[in-house]
């Protein structure tokens, strides 16, 4: 299972309560649209962490990083060398 495979199944299962329509998608506008709220994004780091053992900094969290699972899988893979995770 691919890292945006496993961000859009946490998002439908964990924060969607198990939404199966094709509303989330990695080009889905999580924030803007309301998909998920502020405390939605604070358990989707969570699971960041959890998941992929990926500390992400409280100034990282930026509506460029997780505007969709793409943003967040781009973010995830450019992080700049010597942080965790």
């Amino acid at each position: 299972m691919s890292r945006q495979d496993a961000l859009i199944g946490f998002i439908r299962e964990a924060l969607l309560g198990g939404a199966s329509d094709d509303a989330v998608t990695a080009d889905a506008e999580l924030l803007t649209t309301g998909l998920i709220d502020s405390l939605g994004l604070m358990r989707l780091i969570a699971f960041i962490r959890k998941e992929f053992g990926t500390d992400v900094p409280y100034e990282d969290i930026l509506i460029e990083n997780f505007r969709t699972v793409r943003c967040i899988d781009d973010y995830l893979t450019n992080r700049p060398a010597g942080v965790a995770g």
